[in-house]
């Protein structure tokens, strides 16, 4: 499976660690899937971290990851 990247510091996450819940808690797992950041930056953008949020929406959609509708995942993102 590959990976989904952080929103805010483009760390790689392992799509089913995340969502099955064996790499972050449910809490971290829902904020990291609506693009608030990841147990590795807290939310906070480092200070020479790119703009990683098109990693992340193309990550979320690829469909290597999921199996879930790619539409109801982006929709779960926070504009």
């Amino acid at each position: 499976m590959a990976d989904i990247y952080c929103r805010v510091c483009g760390e790689p996450w392992d799509a089913y660690g995340v969502r099955h819940r064996e790499d972050m808690d449910e809490r971290e797992a829902r904020d990291f899937l609506a693009g608030r950041g990841c147990p590795c930056c807290k939310g906070k953008k480092p200070e020479d971290a790119a703009n990683h949020e098109m990693d992340f929406l193309e990550s979320l959609v690829d469909p290597v990851n999921t199996d879930e509708d790619p539409i109801e995942l982006l929709q779960e993102v926070d504009p």
